[in-house]
């Protein structure tokens, strides 16, 4: 059992770095001097709701896996940064629809 244990540990090691590297590496090649106003998690931000149809705030939380209220203060700052816009629905004024901007297409 403690050499399984040991293999997993080495496992998790590995996973971790990894991880820390490929974060390293999409923060150079996302975050560019014209775009160094927003993050890493901004930017999936940014493309979740690029991607989507129908993107309400509902609909981007379950994409990425959060909680509403962890997206609700990341969609604040990307609306304050004007790469995002929030549009209420005609048809029922509780769902808040997400739209990217010029300068969110861009990035």
């Amino acid at each position: 059992m403690e050499r399984l244990m040991t293999t997993f540990e080495k496992i998790n090691d590995v996973l971790v770095h990894l991880f820390q590297e490929i974060w390293e590496l999409e923060e150079k090649a996302i975050i560019t001097e014209e775009f160094k106003d927003i993050t890493n998690n901004d930017m999936h931000i940014i493309e979740a709701v690029g991607l989507g149809e129908g993107n309400n705030m509902t609909t981007i939380a379950k994409k990425m896996k959060i909680t509403v209220g962890s997206l609700t203060t990341s969609m604040n700052s990307l609306v304050k940064k004007h790469y995002v816009e929030r549009n209420r629905s005609e048809e029922d004024r509780r769902i808040v629809n997400i739209t990217l901007t010029e300068k969110g297409i861009k990035a």
